[in-house]
């Protein structure tokens, strides 16, 4: 390299792009000292030459990302379109799960309503005022193996049993134990009394009356029986010649509360009970027990705060669910779908009376309040968790009850509507197939039951 003479260690270097004639060049300047003289120099190379290489550096990296971007976003467009295809998959089978599910519920429900799911279990009067408290106690289990039941299996046999002149008294009452099993000492007194004086004052043999009491007509050992049975409770209800309430003052062996008439009204399973029997037979039948004073009559002022059933106190509630995972709320909920679906069909004039009506029009004034869509539960030293209650279930029985015809509904709810009794038709096409048109859906193989 060939060197010059002078100070360059001031020179001053400057580089811009300018356009000569067309053409992008990188024009360098700088100054330098020569003997004394400042000289400035210029230095001139086109930018083709200086970025050749890195233009074709660029261009190459550009396209190559190009397809890059194109091929991933392929494959990931590709992953989304599989994912929201297993995930519409999957969202239509939890749909279809999801319907089944109902279909079987609302079939539960309505078995409730118009099924004997298990016997009608009674004892007769003049055995019942035999029995001791000891005997009482034995439950359902003891009672049966003293040969002391007797089993109404079918509808035909209830009928044969009421055309023979029996009748049911059925005994309505509060537990005072969360450990001893049925009615207390002077509550057994009083039921006494009043079977007593029920047929003395309506002139009913003590031979053609006879009892139901829960823990002697409910198997307590066996837990899907006493599942099928409480379920029954409205198909109970409805058999019933006379409700009689048992409510005297007494104190709660465990939590030493006073209990009587407002705590009786305050149970749900009383409340059940209550609305059931009301629901069937209005109150014409229905008694509360004044011990040795006699029966009084029951009106619908009664009542009016028992129809209100899952805002009504539970033990389970009261012990925060001790050993139990699940609300004894949850095994009222198909009595009281059933019964829904009763109140929706008397609005067609299926099964309709003067007070189920009034049962519907007080329930529609606030229909959340007495058919809950969710309950709080609780366990003990854990957190309040919101459960699912009825859910939608009221809004799509109400949507099963407009897709079905009224000699449909006739027929599960086996009463006779005007033109089935016409045409003399009694046999009725079965429950499944009037939900599986009702919901929309086919009724699988594997909740498919036998004709009702």
């Amino acid at each position: 390299m060939r060197s010059f003479p002078g100070n360059w260690t001031n020179v001053v270097h400057q580089l811009v792009e300018v356009e000569v004639n067309g053409r992008y060049e990188f024009m360098l300047t700088f100054q330098f000292s020569y003997y004394n003289l400042v000289l400035e120099g210029v230095y001139m190379v086109p930018r083709s030459v200086v970025l050749a290489d890195l233009d074709e550096m660029a261009t190459r990296d550009a396209v190559t990302s190009i397809i890059l971007n194109i091929f991933f976003s392929g494959i990931l467009m590709g992953g989304v379109i599989f994912v929201g295809y297993q995930t519409f998959k999957r969202l239509r089978e939890i749909a279809q799960e999801q319907r089944r599910l109902l279909h079987v519920k609302v079939q539960d429900s309505l078995a409730c309503a118009s099924e004997l799911q298990y016997p009608i279990v009674l004892v007769c009067a003049r055995d019942f005022l035999k029995l001791t408290d000891s005997e009482v106690r034995s439950c359902h289990e003891g009672v049966r193996l003293k040969g002391m039941l007797k089993f109404l299996d079918t509808d035909e046999l209830l009928a044969k049993f009421k055309k023979s002149g029996g009748q049911i008294v059925f005994f309505s009452y509060e537990w005072q134990s969360w450990t001893k099993l049925g009615p207390n000492d002077v509550q057994l007194e009083w039921m006494r009394m009043s079977l007593s004086m029920y047929s003395e004052e309506y002139g009913v043999p003590l031979e053609n009356l006879h009892v139901w009491l829960d823990i002697l007509a409910i198997p307590q050992c066996h837990v899907g029986m006493k599942t099928l049975a409480v379920n029954s409770l409205y198909v109970y209800a409805a058999s019933t010649s006379a409700f009689i309430i048992i409510a005297p003052d007494c104190v709660h062996e465990n939590t030493g509360n006073q209990s009587g008439i407002q705590s009786y009204k305050d149970r749900v399973w009383t409340r059940v009970e209550q609305v059931a029997m009301v629901s069937a037979n209005g109150t014409s039948k229905m008694f509360l027990s004044e011990g040795k004073s006699g029966l009084k009559p029951v009106d619908m002022d009664f009542l009016s705060r028992s129809l209100e059933v899952f805002q009504a106190n539970m033990s389970c509630c009261r012990r925060n669910h001790e050993h139990q995972d699940y609300c004894d709320k949850e095994m009222v909920l198909l009595p009281m779908l059933g019964l829904w679906f009763r109140l929706l069909a008397a609005q067609r004039g299926i099964g309709a009376s003067a007070s189920i009506q009034e049962v519907y029009n007080i329930y529609m004034t606030d229909l959340d309040r007495y058919l809950p869509t969710y309950f709080d539960y609780t366990q003990a030293n854990g957190p309040t968790v919101r459960r699912p209650l009825f859910g939608n279930l009221t809004k799509e029985v109400k949507k099963i009850v407009d897709n079905l015809s009224d000699t449909e509904l006739a027929d599960i709810l086996k009463v006779q509507p005007e033109e089935q009794a016409a045409l003399g038709d009694d046999s009725g096409p079965k429950v499944e197939r009037f939900l599986s048109d009702a919901l929309k859906w086919p009724v699988p193989e594997s909740i498919q039951t036998e004709e009702m």
